[in-house]
């Protein structure tokens, strides 16, 4: 995916998924590139739900974190306690910390 070889990087993820649809990483490296070299946000998540109902904590993290932050989705801190709490309960460190920031911002909210 560093090479500059984003088009046959895609081409190999879509051969993986559609050979292994069950394999969540797939999924997760499929909508990480989608997300970072075709900045095609809609196809990432949509890669993300699969993998995070297949169970990458990882996936369950970053959906969780675009729910909190209003990024790429409409802000939805309820929809982004559910997917950290599923992450953070397979001990993901990254969700653990996104759960307390959560916690921050709704503390936040609710103070203005």
């Amino acid at each position: 995916m560093d090479g500059g070889l984003k088009d046959l990087a895609l081409s190999r993820f879509n051969e993986l998924i559609e050979a292994h649809p069950k394999y969540e990483r797939g999924y997760t490296q499929r909508g990480f590139l989608y997300e970072t070299n075709y900045k095609n946000n809609e196809k990432a998540f949509e890669d993300y739900l699969v993998a995070a109902d297949l169970g990458s904590s990882w996936a369950q993290n970053r959906i969780g974190w675009w729910y909190m932050t209003g990024k790429y989705v409409a802000l939805d801190y309820d929809k982004a306690e559910i997917w950290l709490n599923r992450a953070a309960a397979k001990k993901n460190q990254t969700a653990i910390e996104n759960l307390r920031n959560l916690e921050k911002l709704r503390r936040a909210d609710h103070a203005k």
